[in-house]
């Protein structure tokens, strides 16, 4: 990458994964040769405003520590196994998530909800995707799988 402006948006991680997309055509003699080629990438600033959509398939960048985990688990119920949370964010500036709600609880009324709702603040993604298209604005949904000790619950066949 040559240059990236304005910096800190993630233009430049998203222009170098458009990038990848391109194919060179072989020269009429086909020799290869090791060539460079400069390909300008240019994104619309309405691209940053986009109306909340969907981030299908996120780009971690940050996800929470083990010691986050366990700071987040301090005073919950303990021995039930796994407990699952699904938790729908939207994607900030520089890939943090904010206005986080819990879409799903299982058990449901533990507290856990809550206590990953508290992590989200730990979760970042990358602000594109590996098409180049831009997350920010959009909305995630982040599973969070908590482990609590215990038995893995028995699956019925």
């Amino acid at each position: 990458m040559i240059a990236e402006a304005p910096k800190g948006h993630g233009f430049g991680t998203a222009a170098k994964a458009v990038a990848k997309k391109f194919l060179a055509r072989p020269p009429e003699d086909g020799k290869l040769s090791d060539a460079m080629v400069q390909l300008p990438v240019s994104f619309h600033p309405a691209m940053l405003e986009q109306s909340e959509g969907i981030v299908g398939k996120p780009q971690w960048a940050a996800i929470p520590s083990q010691g986050d985990m366990a700071s987040a688990l301090a005073g919950a119920p303990k021995g039930l196994g796994p407990v699952r949370v699904a938790l729908s964010c939207v994607v900030q500036q520089k890939g943090l998530v904010s206005d986080c709600k819990v879409l799903s609880e299982d058990p449901a009324g533990l507290g856990y909800g809550a206590a990953a709702v508290g992590l989200s603040s730990r979760f970042q993604l990358s602000t594109w995707t590996a098409e180049g298209l831009p997350v920010v604005g959009g909305r995630v949904q982040i599973p969070i799988r908590f482990d609590t000790g215990g038995a893995e619950p028995s699956k019925t066949p």
